[in-house]
């Protein structure tokens, strides 16, 4: 997922005076101007800058990527005869000098070139280019002169500044998306992961994390490829310093889940793919039978056994609870100990023999699993005569 790479844009700042005769036959720089910024404006990973030709006074306006370099046109060597007679050229001297401000990112290629123009000659040098998302403004100063030996007015001053607004801006993307199920018991746990990412303007720094980054999380209950389907915020996570972001989600209702970047003035948004629909089911009923005690009145010492059946709820009616994990407890002053678990039948039915040396109460229950409800069964009394 590459941005474009943007070319340099050029600025061009020709240099030059109107058109000048000499004393004696000579060459003129017919038709030079000298321009200046009039504004600049960004937009995006572009730049409007409007330049105003101070000859004409006509304003022009030229679109630019945010990348730029500048571009000295030199005019044609000024030629004329010196007091002596003698033929002399006068050239264009310049000093081109960039600076930036803005985000860390901002680098200047170059940062000062100077020169001379001898007969149309051009320099061109790439200024600017950062490596990382970001704003800045580049400002460039340009001075030139040219000096005509007893012609003053054919001679040239020219201080133009060129100040441009850049802005670099990314795309963010995500990697690594994984959820931990597709269906789960009510108030159960489901967990989506993943890792946000990012390739700058210039694949400089392609795929590199973005951390610290606000992600929202959504929810739909209708279908997830469905465009018509409503999304509502459920939840909100940041990335980490490498990018992971990791949610746990507790699903009251079947839904499927996606996450979104919503993005920044520098990183353009993202989303994950919807999940697949999370199925949300209600744990089962269950119940347990009072315990029977066969016989219920024994000698210290002597055996009994107790007895019952686990229950299950299907559809509006209850079945036997299989292989359900039935835990036997008896009465100690007023807390409730353990004395066995037993595995019921496939039918739900279960015994256990306990020794009785004195009269105690006992009781039953099932634990909760990720499909049934947990239950406690009523008590029976179980009476030691001596």
């Amino acid at each position: 997922m590459k941005l474009r790479s943007l070319s340099a844009a050029v600025i061009t700042v020709a240099l030059g005076a109107a058109g000048l005769a000499a004393t004696a036959p000579a060459a003129t720089a017919a038709g030079e101007t000298a321009t200046s910024v009039k504004s600049a404006s960004s937009n995006g990973t572009t730049v409007t800058v409007s330049t105003y030709d101070q000859l004409t006074g006509s304003t022009r306006e030229d679109l630019f990527p945010s990348v730029i370099s500048v571009s000295i046109a030199v005019p044609a060597a000024y030629r004329y005869y010196s007091a002596y007679g003698s033929p002399r050229t006068a050239e264009v001297e310049w000093t081109a000098t960039a600076s930036s401000a803005g985000d860390p990112g901002c680098v200047l290629a170059a940062r000062q070139s100077s020169g001379e123009g001898n007969g149309g000659a051009n320099w061109t040098d790439v200024l600017f280019k950062d490596t990382d998302p970001g704003s800045c403004t580049v400002t460039v100063d340009v001075w030139a002169t040219r000096r005509v030996e007893g012609h003053p007015a054919a001679s040239y001053d020219a201080n133009i500044r060129v100040q441009v607004p850049l802005k670099y801006v990314a795309q963010a993307f995500f990697t690594d998306v994984k959820t931990s199920r597709t269906s789960v018991t009510k108030g159960g746990i489901v967990t989506m992961s993943g890792i946000l990412k990012y390739d700058d303007a210039y694949g400089l720094r392609s795929a590199s994390v973005l951390g610290g980054a606000p992600l929202h999380v959504e929810e739909t209950t209708s279908s997830p490829t469905n465009p018509a389907a409503k999304w509502r915020q459920v939840a909100t996570v940041k990335t980490a310093s490498t990018g992971a972001w990791n949610v746990r989600l507790k699903p009251s209702r079947s839904a499927s889940y996606r996450v979104v970047y919503p993005g920044s003035s520098i990183y353009l948004g993202a989303k994950t793919s919807p999940s697949p629909i999370i199925r949300v089911t209600t744990p089962a009923a269950t119940k347990l039978s009072t315990p029977k005690a066969s016989p219920s009145t024994v000698k210290k010492g002597a055996t009994t056994t107790l007895s019952g059946k686990a229950y299950v709820k299907s559809g509006s009616k209850y079945k036997g609870y299989a292989k359900a994990k039935v835990t036997v407890q008896k009465k100690v002053g007023k807390k409730w100990k353990t004395v066995k678990t037993v595995t019921a039948s496939k039918s739900g039915t279960w015994k256990l023999k306990v020794k009785a040396t004195t009269t105690t109460t006992y009781r039953t229950f099932v634990k909760a699993t990720s499909s049934k409800k947990a239950a406690t069964s009523g008590s029976i009394k179980v009476t030691v005569r001596r």
